[in-house]
């Protein structure tokens, strides 16, 4: 107990003293078990000090046999448990929430006299329903948003650029030119991979979902993929029957359109640095805040894929996104949690599936290179300045494929 105690001071004391560094709208979560009204009046007057919003976010699991799939598939693959038998990791940690369960007080209980009720707190009960008690505000509001979206149901995403495009053989950005005969032949290889990897799952075909930007370029990578129906039936869905699902409906997004180059669209980036040399000066020393004139910015493409992200997150079938190399650069950082600093300079090449599997430490990645023996070259090969050694010697960032945007 003294233990747990030092290690819940020393996270109040971090978390205070990070939120006191600026006034810049800084959000902090304390991830504890505050299983008990005494533990959560604690943390309460010790995070006064600061005059923020605190809200509690309560998660109740009742389903037996959700609890078991989130014990196997998710507490033994924490620090905890490396290299412990699955069977003695199980029984420890059944032992763990057996312990919390003779004492947890949830949030609000009778027992606690109304001293929680005009808090501001979300319940979760089964990742299905949600009590949200005294909470307002923009951020907040958002908040809910995003735990209404979660749920505990494997997903995997897969993430292609369109095939080599007209613009590609010229070394244009931006444009909605179409697919060269290149990118013709790996919109059809991407249709084959649908049909044995996307829709294939442990016990027959899967449902799974088809996203593309609105350009003419991804529209036509993905116009080969089969769009026949299927039956699905899902367990506790709120339509109880079965229903006729259409495999990989394609459906466009402008959110997902690549950046606007504005002034400098569908130039060369040998003719940007000739005719606008202060302009490509400018976006070589900042690339993810620069803006193009009359265009857009690395930065700008975060703010319109915000509503992308909660709905990736919502849906549990295998998610296909056919778009630019920009946009699939902001999408991976997110998902592999890195830095949005080092977004732009993400490779993401041609001719290639990548596909991620968020866990709950980490997130799973695997490759496959569709046109094997065919160039990467997207022919648009942009002179860049070093940002680190370390960003350049990382095969995560070499520019084998020049990047589009």
């Amino acid at each position: 107990l003294k233990q747990r105690k030092a290690a819940t001071d020393a996270a109040l004391t971090d978390l205070k003293k990070w939120v006191g560094e600026a006034n810049d709208g800084r959000v902090a979560i304390l991830d504890g078990t505050h299983s008990t009204l005494a533990k959560r009046q604690y943390a309460i007057q010790t995070l006064k000090s600061l005059e923020v919003k605190i809200i509690m976010i309560e998660s109740v699991c009742t389903d037996k046999d959700t609890v078991e799939r989130n014990i196997r598939h998710c507490k033994l693959g924490t620090p905890d448990y490396v290299g412990i038998p699955v069977d003695e990791a199980t029984r420890d940690f059944r032992a763990r929430v057996a312990a919390y369960e003779s004492t947890y007080e949830t949030i609000d209980a009778p027992s606690t006299n109304g001293v929680e009720k005009n808090r501001s707190w979300i319940k979760i009960v089964d990742c299905r329903r949600f009590v949200i008690n005294n909470v307002r505000g923009f951020l907040p509001s958002r908040l809910i948003q995003f735990l209404s979206h979660l749920h505990m149901e494997p997903h995997a995403f897969y993430l292609s650029r369109h095939g080599q495009s007209e613009y590609n053989v010229l070394g244009k950005i931006g444009g909605d030119s179409g697919l060269s005969p290149l990118g013709d032949a790996y919109a059809k290889a991407l249709a084959r991979f649908c049909r044995d990897e996307v829709t294939k799952g442990e016990k027959g075909e899967r449902p799974a979902r088809l996203w593309t930007s609105t350009l003419r370029r991804t529209r036509e990578t993905a116009r080969y993929i089969s769009h026949h129906s299927i039956t699905i039936d899902y367990d506790q869905d709120d339509v109880d029957h079965a229903q006729e699902w259409v495999q990989l409906r394609p459906v466009a997004w402008s959110n997902l359109d690549e950046l606007f180059a504005g002034v400098c669209d569908g130039m060369t980036y040998e003719e940007i640095e000739k005719h606008y040399p202060d302009e490509f000066r400018r976006r070589q020393n900042d690339k993810l805040a620069y803006r193009y004139p009359r265009g857009e910015s690395y930065l700008d493409m975060i703010h319109r894929l915000d509503q992308m992200v909660f709905e990736m997150d919502r849906h549990r079938e295998p998610l296909l996104i056919v778009a630019h190399q920009g946009i699939l650069r902001l999408l991976y950082a997110y998902l592999m949690d890195m830095p949005r600093e080092e977004a732009p300079y993400v490779s993401i090449p041609l001719n290639t599936v990548i596909k991620l599997e968020p866990k709950v430490y980490g997130c799973d990645e695997k490759r496959f290179e569709l046109l094997r023996k065919c160039s990467q070259n997207d022919g648009q090969r942009e002179t860049r300045l070093k940002k680190s050694e370390s960003v350049d010697d990382d095969p995560l960032f070499r520019d084998d494929d020049p990047p589009s945007h």
